[in-house]
């Protein structure tokens, strides 16, 4: 919405990258709509898995840790996407329509949220999988990618608020 509001003569110089950034948040947009239903069939596959009959353990546990890793998998696919729009969210923050500052702020909050939740979400998974050079795996990524990101989230939140508060 805020690409939508930042056009007219003002912005310009900036239109085609608004442009960009406009198709970008919509196909995200999207492309988290689908990684939700996405999340819903592999936390069922990990109920189902645990629902298995116990008298063949060994198929049981395959099918679980195998739904363990993929419900890891889902929410971190969330995470990156999340990361690809904070230059994005970090331009509108800059350039963006003033009168909609919030809705930028309100996005970089959500984006933060958002990442907190796909790590949560990771971790718990890994709690129960036995792979442990994937659940390393995991964990550094969640160390390199999704932290810091969470970290510059809050940052660009924290700016955005103590600009509009500079407005007051």
């Amino acid at each position: 919405m805020v690409a939508a509001l930042s056009q007219g003569e003002k912005y310009a110089a900036i239109r085609q990258q608004m442009a960009e950034w406009q198709e970008k948040f919509a196909s995200k947009s999207l492309e988290f709509l689908e990684l939700g239903e996405q999340d819903v069939k592999a936390f069922q596959k990990v109920m189902a898995a645990y629902r298995m009959p116990r008298e063949n353990p060994l198929d049981r546990q395959t099918a679980i840790q195998a739904a363990l890793k993929q419900a890891s998998l889902v929410p971190l696919q969330l995470a990156r996407g999340m990361i690809e729009l904070s230059p994005g969210i970090q331009f509108l923050a800059i350039n963006g329509n003033r009168n909609v500052l919030s809705d930028v702020g309100v996005a970089s909050s959500a984006a933060e949220a958002a990442l907190a939740s796909a790590q949560i979400n990771v971790l718990v998974n890994l709690m129960a999988i036995k792979d442990r050079q994937f659940a390393a795996e995991m964990h550094q990524i969640l160390e390199q990618e999704v932290i810091p990101a969470r970290g510059e989230f809050h940052q660009q939140t924290e700016s955005i608020i103590k600009a509009l508060e500079g407005g007051i």
